[in-house]
């Protein structure tokens, strides 16, 4: 039986390839061969994107479910999602692609919300997927710290995903700087803040690592393609 390469699929190959490149393209030595790799990563990266057009008007699409193994992946309550959990974490981490903090963000939503499920923290009080404290993200936007505007901005936290990954990006800038770029730091003062919390920042760690090594690569490949701007 001959088997029929479909065109989800040769997307899903192109998504493999363009890693592996874009993990190799520093072993490249001159300046003509860094070009050439990059050139080829970027029509690598359209085929994905033409692939996913053509697929997303067929039949064509592979199903994949995100599924997170391991004895870690149980130890954190990872190994059995709801669909709405699944959902929060690939959006997640679609959204974050490019940030320099895609792994982290999608594993601190986890450690802190469970994908979202708990928006809320009534004893920082702090909001989100990521647990944004409310104080916090009210002095950056310059916006009085009263019961109305503390109401108004944890809705915001939760309706707006954007919104809550501007914050939490801003958050971890902040104790990148102070901390001079010591990733385990820096997570222990996103929870913790000058104190640290060192357990907090190990257990992040851990949940990078599941996500990594997850198949949440694959998943993003069914995901609807944004509008892109006129």
């Amino acid at each position: 039986m001959k088997h029929k390469t479909t065109t989800a699929l040769k997307a899903i190959i192109a998504m493999c390839v363009v890693s592996t490149s874009a993990m190799a393209i520093n072993a490249y030595s001159t300046s003509k061969d860094l070009e050439q790799a990059a050139n080829t990563i970027e029509q690598l990266e359209q085929e994905i994107v033409d692939a996913q057009r053509i697929a997303a008007n067929s039949n064509d699409i592979p199903t994949v479910t995100l599924a997170f193994t391991g004895s870690n992946a149980k130890k954190y309550g990872m190994d059995k999602l709801t669909e709405e959990q699944r959902n929060s974490l690939v959006d997640i981490y679609n959204r974050t692609a490019g940030t320099g903090y895609q792994l982290t963000l999608t594993a601190i939503a986890w450690r802190e919300s469970m994908g979202a499920s708990i928006p809320i923290n009534l004893n920082d009080p702090s909001c989100g997927p990521f647990h944004n404290k409310v104080a916090n993200v009210l002095k950056r936007e310059d916006i009085d710290n009263t019961s109305f505007n503390r109401n108004k901005i944890c809705a915001k936290l939760i309706s707006d995903t954007d919104f809550a990954i501007k914050h939490a990006i801003m958050e971890i800038d902040h104790w990148d700087k102070k901390h001079k770029g010591n990733w385990r730091k820096m997570m222990a003062s996103y929870n913790g803040g000058n104190r640290g919390n060192s357990k907090y920042g190990s257990e992040v760690a851990e949940i990078v690592n599941i996500v990594r090594q997850s198949n949440i690569h694959l998943v993003t490949m069914n995901m609807p393609i944004p509008h892109e701007q006129s």
